[in-house]
């Protein structure tokens, strides 16, 4: 599951507009390698106008940065844009809803913490940033249920894209991509020497693949010789809403989708 895809329609990213997450600069370029032609907005260049503006006619939308839920008041929850301190540039849910509109959007990927987190006792109804793009017209949204581990979050998005362009639908991709996240990668050698090398290699910028190789060492040295992705916290934080299944299409894939599970090696 390793080929680069050819352009299948409008692709925007948002990668790391805060600049201060090496693995969601990571994550962004993989996109972008599977989609020849995706639309990148990277750091100070991903403002609300950029994004209100580019998001109109995008195919898919993926958010790679920081997120934050308001449990006060759910309509300030937002995806935190150029300053990390400075609210009044995020996107904000309450601006979602009253601002975009995404009239061919089919799937938008929200990989930051807690973009999907709600809290039901405080409404009367689902209000939450998933809900928010779905009223914006999005027919798919991947978000998040609690913080996430930034390098899991990589390697589990890049599979789940590998996943989508041999053709599962995003519950089927994202399913076999946690799968492959908890069970595949063994302990923290297989981290290092097979599954973060293949994210890597296609990364041109020297720095960032340093930054993080020496990232996941650290994090590979606490799990000598057990899964390092074992627990729900690190392979379960992503949830698909919307119209996420593609059932025909599912069903044509269910042999191909075993064979990649079953397949020998410490990392696919």
């Amino acid at each position: 599951m390793q080929g680069k895809a050819a352009p299948t329609g409008k692709v925007v990213v948002v990668e790391d507009p805060t600049e201060d997450l090496p693995f969601a600069a990571v994550e962004g370029q993989s996109v972008q390698f599977r989609h020849a032609d995706a639309i990148m907005l990277r750091g100070s260049a991903a403002t609300r106008e950029a994004i209100g503006h580019l998001v109109r006619d995008c195919e898919v939308f993926h958010f790679a940065g920081h997120g934050t839920f308001d449990d006060d008041d759910p309509l300030f929850s937002a995806l935190k844009l150029e300053d990390l301190a400075d609210s009044s540039k995020w996107l904000s849910l309450r601006q979602i809803i009253c601002d975009l509109r995404m009239v061919r959007n089919r799937l938008t990927i929200l990989s930051g913490c807690e973009t999907g987190l709600l809290n039901p006792d405080k409404l009367d109804e689902y209000v939450s940033l998933p809900a928010g793009f779905l009223y914006a017209g999005a027919r798919c949204v991947v978000s998040t249920l609690w913080e996430l581990n930034d390098l899991a979050a990589a390697l589990v998005l890049d599979r789940f894209y590998a996943g989508l362009n041999v053709g599962l639908g995003p519950a089927a991709a994202l399913r076999e991509a946690q799968i492959w996240l908890r069970d595949r990668i063994g302990n923290g050698k297989v981290l290092c020497d097979y599954a973060v090398p293949r994210l890597l290699k296609r990364i041109a910028r020297t720095d960032l693949r340093e930054e993080c190789m020496r990232m996941a060492h650290l994090y590979a040295e606490q799990f000598p010789n057990e899964p390092p992705f074992a627990s729900p916290v690190d392979w379960a934080p992503f949830a698909a809403a919307g119209l996420a299944y593609d059932l025909a299409g599912d069903r044509r894939h269910v042999a191909l989708f075993r064979r990649l599970r079953s397949k020998p090696g410490p990392a696919i």
